[in-house]
């Protein structure tokens, strides 16, 4: 699996100032574009991170192939790595910005989809959810900030493990919908820390786990073994259960010992009592285990309209 960060250096490329080094990697590498995250000078140098592998390998490419404005070759470093976090009074009074900006209070939702992008952040922040103390310090403010919540959507974080979710049962326990796609979580048995959610909507999509199924019913069956609440899966409702129709409440059946039995059960020759009232007990009883059963018919997909 390809590195999660890459850190780009450029050497005496303090020299010069950001947008010209950023304007001038962009033109070369165009059409593909890239955030440069946490972009610092340090003495003469600079640098700053992509999360991208195929950024990072396209820039690298470019490595003494830029001829700058004062005639030099440009030095284009690239090494897989994370940036140092520290997450000050600063840092978190930023993250509550970003939080509220993102808030739909109508929906209940807060989307931190590709969270270390936000424009609010990049500049001078690193601050990628997949790091357990940048997670955790998340959670405790949108616990602050907001009440109720109803909706996370985490998807394009690079989450490769969910273990920092755990107390999503504790701190949010009302949330019903969580959307994880296009991260990297491997298998499903990751989710086991998430089934005291009441989850009714979950996306999953773009993640390696996916690709180990290659039966779909499989995988639904999966999921809802974890989360039997689901109405929604990747996007797609899943078909409710089938419940018998009927307006009052079933009831075990009594033997009626004067039941007779047609004549055309036995042989026209007579009546059979006490027998016939057990058949007529069974069969009753059989209709009423077939009819609280058929909830559990298999599941199907139908698309959302």
């Amino acid at each position: 699996m390809d590195a999660l960060w890459f850190n780009i250096t450029i050497p005496y490329g303090g020299k010069y100032s950001k947008d010209y080094i950023v304007n001038t990697l962009m033109a070369k590498i165009a059409p593909t574009v890239f955030i440069p995250l946490s972009y610092k000078v340090r003495g003469t140098d600079s640098s700053f991170f992509v999360d991208d592998f195929k950024v990072a390998e396209t820039l690298a490419s470019f490595n003494t192939k830029i001829t700058t404005m004062t005639g030099y070759m440009l030095l284009v470093l690239v090494r897989p790595g994370l940036p140092y976090v520290v997450i000050d009074s600063a840092a978190k009074d930023k993250i509550r910005t970003v939080v509220a900006k993102r808030y739909d209070v109508n929906l209940k939702a807060l989307d931190l989809t590709h969270f270390h992008t936000d424009p609010d952040l990049i500049d001078n922040y690193a601050l990628p959810l997949f790091i357990p103390a940048v997670m955790l310090v998340v959670l405790d403010i949108i616990v602050e900030c907001v009440h109720d919540l109803e909706a996370l959507y985490l998807s394009d974080n690079k989450l490769h493990s969910l273990h920092d979710l755990s107390v999503l049962s504790i701190k949010l326990p009302k949330l019903k919908v969580l959307r994880i796609g296009r991260n990297r979580i491997q298998d499903l048995q990751q989710l086991d820390c998430l089934e005291s959610l009441p989850l009714e909507d979950l996306m999953l999509n773009g993640n390696p786990l996916r690709d180990k199924y290659q039966d779909h019913n499989a995988y639904i069956r999966d999921v809802k073994k974890r989360f039997p609440k689901l109405l929604k899966l990747d996007g797609v409702e899943l078909s409710p259960p089938i419940k018998p129709d009927v307006s009052e409440p079933l009831q075990m059946p009594t033997i009626n010992e004067n039941y007779s039995c047609p004549n055309s059960f036995f042989p026209p020759q007579g009546r059979i009592y006490a027998d016939c009232a057990t058949i007529s007990f069974l069969q009753s009883f059989l209709h009423c285990c077939a009819m609280l059963l058929l909830g559990d018919c298999c599941l199907s997909y139908k698309e959302t309209v």
